[in-house]
């Protein structure tokens, strides 16, 4: 199983720039991030990214046959996508491989936002039963869902036995759809994907060509990005007035100034 987790990425042009000057094989701090990036196309940077850190193991100690702690060193690798032209990042493998890439690029001191994204799953389905006429959709997983006869409230997942009420179904429960999976005919057999609303893509097997169909279906259909900003406090200004009040302000005082009535100093 091939899994990718997205994200929206926010990148200034400055930032970019620096991402792009990133050498082969670089390290983004001492014996922690090592970076291999290029950009293949403007706006995309492809690559692997090395994280080195320690983990705490347990073990038995052969002498005194008690477990003891110590700590080892681990280096992990995953594959990164940034797409800044789409404003899309995805790491394949673990989701919290989305934070160590942040960690890695704040390390070399370049600022971007990985910000949690939201996907439209009815719109990617209808994608891909429209691009596949063989398919088949296996499950869904229903956040909220309301069991009437017994008051009870739950998150499942539930295969679709009858191929005939799996229309009614997602149509039924579109604001509560949390995932699906969907079986696929393609050339050299069938292929089974299932897609996550907050971004995670796991196909069954490496299939470049669905694989890009997918990423296009997660640029295409997912929530605007929503950034947290901050308001910055002027002593000079406590009210906080925009640039325009201030501008109002000053021209209003100048028009009581001997200079603006005409008179000479």
């Amino acid at each position: 199983m091939i899994t990718w987790h997205y994200r929206d990425f926010l990148c200034g042009g400055l930032s970019w720039d620096a991402i792009a000057r990133l050498q082969w094989d670089q390290w983004l701090a001492p014996e922690a991030f090592r970076w291999r990036g290029r950009q293949y196309a403007p706006g995309r940077v492809y690559g692997k990214l090395l994280h080195r850190h320690l983990q705490e193991i347990t073990t038995v100690n052969p002498e005194s046959w008690e477990p003891e702690k110590r700590s080892v060193e681990v280096n992990e690798v995953f594959d990164f996508r940034l797409i800044r032209s789409r404003g899309l990042v995805g790491v394949q493998g673990r989701k919290g491989d989305v934070g160590v890439l942040a960690a890695a690029l704040d390390a070399a001191k370049i600022w971007v936002e990985l910000v949690p994204i939201e996907l439209d799953l009815v719109g990617i389905l209808e994608t891909l039963r429209s691009s596949y006429q063989l398919h088949d959709v296996k499950a869904v997983r229903i956040e909220d869902f309301l069991a009437h006869k017994d008051e009870l409230l739950t998150s499942a997942s539930f295969k679709l036995l009858e191929r005939e009420f799996t229309d009614r179904v997602i149509q039924k429960y579109s604001d509560q759809l949390g995932a699906f999976t969907l079986a696929v005919k393609l050339a050299d057999g069938a292929c089974s994907v299932k897609v996550t609303r907050d971004g995670t893509v796991s196909l069954g097997d490496d299939q470049p060509e669905l694989h890009s169909l997918l990423e296009n279906c997660v640029q295409n259909h997912r929530a605007a990005a929503v950034v947290e900003t901050i308001a910055i406090q002027d002593p000079n200004n406590p009210r906080g007035m925009t640039g325009r009040e201030n501008l109002q302000q000053v021209a209003a005082l100048l028009k009581n100034t001997p200079l603006a009535k005409g008179e000479r100093t």
